[in-house]
């Protein structure tokens, strides 16, 4: 298996479940993936120490990561993502991390469009991420 085969998928986590919101994860879970052969070789759960949300695109590009699965986020987090060349999956409803993993190698979860528009968190920090409801009504992933 080359490096070209590989890649590292990450889901948020709350606790030991899959974060609903990737701003209020707790951790992730980081998969090794087998892209050619559509299966999880690997995986670690590596815990956010002091990271914010808008600290987390940077983190997660030094662990190597090249994908992101999450349920909602703003279109700050979107663009900043997407700036480091991390794609990302968004609007996905609660499930097994490792569930969603293989949904994704198999194509049948969606591209993210910012799924929080216009809301207030109260980070300890001024911005604003938007909110219109979406971010915790998630859709399902796409099946086919």
């Amino acid at each position: 298996m080359t490096d070209t085969d590989t890649q590292k998928i990450a889901v948020p986590l709350a606790g030991e479940q899959f974060s609903m919101h990737f701003g209020q994860s707790t951790a992730f879970a980081v998969f090794e993936v087998d892209r050619a052969q559509r299966r999880t070789v690997g995986h670690k759960v590596l815990p956010l120490l002091g990271q914010h949300a808008c600290g987390m695109t940077e983190w997660l590009k030094q662990e190597g990561v090249q994908t992101v699965i999450v349920g909602g986020l703003g279109r700050g987090a979107v663009a900043n993502l997407t700036a480091a060349q991390i794609n990302v999956f968004a609007g996905i409803s609660e499930a097994a991390p490792e569930a969603l993993v293989q949904a994704c190698l198999e194509g049948r979860l969606r591209p993210a469009i910012a799924s929080c528009a216009g809301h207030n968190h109260d980070h300890g920090h001024p911005h604003e991420h938007g909110h219109n409801g979406a971010c915790h009504g998630h859709a399902q992933p796409a099946a086919e």
